[in-house]
């Protein structure tokens, strides 16, 4: 029930995000997340290799440019951090599991976003 509120909570502030009276030309954004996974698995029964997702954060910075009333381009900067388990597919031999695997990504998004409800 509390996730339930909370997602219902968070829908709203987001639909309060886009009530703003007066729409500037041009916005930057600061960007951030943190997860943690802890969904339970039995990778050995799956017959593939698998990867267990960890703790992964990610921050950035996005700009976005109005071209016209309804068309937006949008880019940025954004980096991400995910430490993960390699679990390999089962053959037989002893099972080596690779644990703490970093993995780093810097993205440079360039996309084009149309509003149709406005």
């Amino acid at each position: 029930m509390k996730k339930l509120g909370l997602t219902m909570l968070l829908s709203l502030f987001s639909l309060l995000g886009f009530s703003q009276p007066e729409i500037q030309k041009n916005q930057i954004d600061v960007v951030g997340n943190y997860s943690s996974n802890m969904v339970f698995r039995f990778t050995e029964l799956d017959g593939a290799s698998s990867i267990n997702d960890g703790n992964s954060y990610s921050f950035g910075v996005n700009y976005s440019r109005m071209i016209s009333k309804k068309i937006w381009f949008n880019t940025g900067v954004n980096y991400f951090k995910s430490l993960n388990d390699l679990h390999p597919a089962p053959t037989g031999e002893p099972i080596i599991v690779i644990k703490d695997l970093k993995t780093q990504l810097i993205r440079i998004p360039a996309k084009v976003r149309f509003d149709l409800l406005k």
